[in-house]
């Protein structure tokens, strides 16, 4: 099943072949899907890295690693808030 409802996930997890083999009172482990990729931790990585980078050199570097950093972490929180609920 290619659809994304709980249901199709339910079918899915129950046609799982690894089912048949779970010890008595196992489950599947959670979750059963992945999140999809994202840019926003690179970005934060990048923001911080800036902003220390900007403390040797200039305070327009530091103010737009800072910028970049607060508009990624927004970003990256938004979308792992979205994920959680579906």
């Amino acid at each position: 099943m290619t659809s994304d409802t709980p249901e199709a996930r339910k079918a899915t997890t129950m046609d799982d072949p690894r089912v048949d083999r779970l010890r008595e009172g196992w489950s599947v482990p959670k979750p059963e899907t992945i999140p999809r990729a994202t840019a926003a931790p690179a970005a934060v990585a990048l923001g911080v890295t800036l902003i220390a980078f900007g403390g040797l050199t200039s305070s327009v570097v530091s103010v737009f690693g800072a910028l970049l950093t607060a508009g990624a972490l927004v970003r990256w929180l938004t979308e792992m808030h979205d994920a959680a609920e579906e």
